[in-house]
């Protein structure tokens, strides 16, 4: 027998965070709806576990959206990881389920996200039973789309997908490198009181 993890089991893991990880989905309407989804594993991606580099870029290109599941969820300030960047380096679309002001969060770093496609609503609800529903209606949304529209849209948002490359290697990462650098030398000088 096969041992796969339900939906609700997946949402409850990947939103778990070192704040809240008693945090647990007491809306029965959301379970519902997390037990009757069964998403098609091809344009779906609920991995973050994946490296952007390999071992398995034939993944991202065998999906149409990745649902990443940032490090914090039920929590008061947004945080962008690694997980965002993933879908970014590998110029797909994503929505973040992550805590309230993630999107505004990568808007204010110089990306672009997909309102135009779909709504981001979900960004600005401050409840996290109410903003993972909002999230759900996108998936949904996404996942009644047949293979041809999801091509279609890809191309449509190509401008956004190549801009946020492009931005991540030409200047974001070079950016974040170079204010590690200096945080590390400005840690390693002596400190004389």
């Amino acid at each position: 027998m096969e041992n796969k993890l339900n939906p609700v089991d997946l949402l409850y893991t990947s939103t778990k965070t070192r704040v809240n990880e008693k945090w647990l989905l007491k809306d029965e309407q959301l379970k519902q709806i997390l037990n009757n989804f069964s998403p098609d594993e091809k344009i779906l991606n609920f991995v973050d576990n994946f490296s952007f580099v390999g071992p398995h870029p034939l993944l991202y290109q065998s999906c149409f959206l990745q649902v990443v599941s940032e490090t914090v969820y039920h929590y008061p300030v947004p945080y962008i990881s690694e997980k965002t960047v993933k879908p970014i380096a590998n110029k797909r679309p994503f929505v973040i389920v992550g805590a309230a002001g993630s999107l505004t969060n990568l808007h204010r770093l110089g990306f672009k996200t997909f309102s135009n496609f779909w709504s981001e609503d979900y960004d600005t609800i401050l409840d996290p039973e109410k903003r993972i529903k909002e999230v759900f209606k996108v998936i949904e949304l996404i996942c009644n789309k047949s293979i041809n529209d999801l091509q279609t849209l890809c191309v449509e948002m190509s401008d956004v997908l190549t801009y946020n490359f492009n931005y991540y290697i030409d200047n974001f990462k070079k950016t974040q490198l170079q204010q590690f650098e200096q945080a590390c030398i400005k840690n390693l000088q002596p400190r004389y009181d």
